[in-house]
């Protein structure tokens, strides 16, 4: 499926592009552990849970926000020497809502990505 500038998306249908809300119910979805894990960590039967639901799945004290999932690839990038540039382009966010809202390195991580880009200058 290519669209009209050409692009091709990486979660689609038969029909283009899934809707935000898809996504994020399919995120919390997939990181729920009683979907990956057949079992509920959290005393609950997955028969009966409202979370197990495919559209419950978001109350589940388990899952994952597709957020989360955003600022936790930001810093992996960041961490494996990604430069910042192209993660922020990769995201679609500028440099500066980068470093203050989604990298999420400690200060060592951070203090090590400098060191390394440094020591090549």
């Amino acid at each position: 499926m290519t669209d009209e500038y050409g692009r091709e998306p990486s979660i689609a249908t038969d029909h283009g592009r899934r809707a935000r809300t898809t996504i994020q119910r399919m995120v919390y979805t997939a990181t729920s552990p009683c979907h990956y894990e057949n079992a509920c960590p959290f005393d609950e039967d997955p028969e009966t849970c409202e979370a197990a639901t495919r559209n419950g799945a978001s109350q589940c004290p388990g899952s994952v926000s597709p957020h989360a999932l955003r600022r936790g690839y930001v810093t992996a990038a960041r961490n494996t020497g990604q430069p910042k540039d192209v993660t922020g382009e990769r995201v679609d966010m500028t440099g500066r809502v980068l470093d203050k809202h989604y990298d999420k390195g400690s200060h060592d991580e951070k203090a090590e990505r400098r060191r390394s880009y440094l020591k090549d200058i």
